[in-house]
């Protein structure tokens, strides 16, 4: 998948942004999990100077796919809640 698509991850309002157990080198890696295109994509990024650089982009696991839509589930329910 091309790497510019991880920029679209962030227009997604219900991304997930989770941190992750691996710093190679002092860079703490992020992963953001969200919706584009109808796909749920996972990227893995770290923080530059001032923005984000994308390392990697794939098709969501199951494991991140279930969260994602666990969130979504969770925000729809609020919605109705209101």
């Amino acid at each position: 998948l091309p790497l510019r698509l991880a920029e679209l991850l962030l227009t997604d309002i219900l991304h997930l942004d989770i941190p992750t157990r691996f710093a190679i080198s002092g860079e703490l890696r992020r992963m953001l999990v969200g919706k584009v295109g109808g796909r749920v994509l996972s990227c893995v990024y770290v923080w530059g100077e001032e923005k984000r650089h994308a390392m990697s982009l794939r098709p969501a696991s199951r494991k991140e796919r279930r969260a994602y839509q666990e969130k979504w589930t969770r925000a729809e329910i609020e919605a109705e809640v209101q």
